[in-house]
């Protein structure tokens, strides 16, 4: 079933950052141990309950999920096989999002419409994304896949594939991975290495 591959994938890929093996027994108990794997769980459930219709139902886990787990992202936001949130507090989503496979999201990270009557539409973006801590993405924009939004960045136009974008700075303030020697970070297994590797290259 499609739900369950999707939610399968979700786990590898937590626990791909867990460093540890999956599936294992061990792996799979320390992956549902963690509040951002049932915050991605709840969320499934909802999306697939509300393609089914049952939107009263869809609405419960999505009110869950805000309530327990401070993470606020409605059932018709679309977002590819292995979620990872590894802390969903402060997490929000706007409805019309459509986001790729394997994309991370830390703490805080923000997305949705730009508010610009001018500019309607909410941002997209590829496969194995990170967005960092407290990054705001707003409009109808694409992140390129493997790019990396840092933290506390206000990201508002296109971002190219693997790229990074600096904090609170304008969008067009990126380097390429390749010059930061970040180019196979989504291929790493934890993400202490990239933390160190960026703060080097910033620093």
């Amino acid at each position: 079933m499609k739900l369950f591959r999707t939610i399968n994938a979700d786990m590898r890929e937590m626990a791909m950052i867990k460093a540890v093996p999956y599936p294992s027994p061990r792996s799979i108990v320390d992956v549902l141990m963690l509040p951002g794997t049932w915050a991605v769980i709840n969320y499934r459930i909802a999306s697939r309950l509300h393609q089914l219709g049952l939107t009263p139902f869809s609405r419960l886990l999505y009110f869950m999920n805000v309530v327990l787990f401070s993470f606020d992202v409605p059932p018709t936001t679309q977002i590819g096989p292995g979620m990872v949130v590894p802390h969903p507090m402060g997490v929000a989503i706007d409805r019309a999002a459509k986001l790729g496979a394997r994309n991370r999201f830390l703490r805080s990270v923000a997305i949705g419409g730009s508010g610009d009557p001018n500019r309607p539409g909410a941002p997209t973006s590829g496969d194995d994304v990170w967005f960092m801590d407290a990054c705001h993405v707003f409009g109808p924009i694409h992140i390129g896949d493997r790019s990396i939004l840092g933290a506390v960045s206000m990201v508002t136009s296109d971002v190219p594939p693997d790229m990074f974008v600096f904090g609170q700075r304008k969008t067009s303030d990126m380097k390429s991975l390749v010059d930061l020697g970040l180019q196979d970070h989504h291929l790493r297994d934890s993400s202490w290495s990239l933390k160190n590797t960026a703060l080097k290259s910033t620093g």
